[in-house]
Parts: structure tokens; sequence; C-alpha cells
């Protein structure tokens, strides 16, 4: 959902990195594997899950690319 956004491949992978253990912390007693298409998972878990990486994205906009033309997407 990040490239669909208009993140570039790379960047995803960045805010990619920061994320993971953001949502490792969130969900308890639930076994997340990050190479699972998103449609294994049950939709209330994957939206709370997409919420902290649009969070974490934004933050990582903020700090690296403040202009970027897609950061509208992700407020």
């Amino acid at each position: 959902m990040l490239t669909q956004n208009g993140m570039a491949e790379s960047q995803a992978n960045e805010v990619m990195k920061l994320a993971i253990p953001k949502m490792n912390n969130i969900v308890e007693d639930y076994n997340i594997d990050f190479n699972d298409s998103s449609d294994t998972y049950p939709e209330p878990i994957y939206t709370v899950l997409f919420m902290t990486v649009k969070q974490t994205a934004l933050e990582w906009i903020e700090t690296n690319v403040p202009m970027a033309w897609f950061k509208p997407m992700f407020i």
C-alpha cells in the first residue's frame, strides 16, 4: 500500500523497517508474518496494522522528503 500511494520501493522498505517493530508491539498473541499477503489477516487486524504503517510513513516523509507529492496520501 505504501508504493500504491506513491512511495518508491526503496522508500517503502525504509518505512517498513521502522514500522515492523511498532506493529509487533501492538498485536499481542498474534503471529504476524510480514511475508504473507494482506488477505491472510482479518480485516480489523489489517486495518490496525496499516494505521501504524501509515503513521510511520508520515513521520518518515516529514523527516526525509517533507515536500513529497504523495505526502497527503498518508495524512
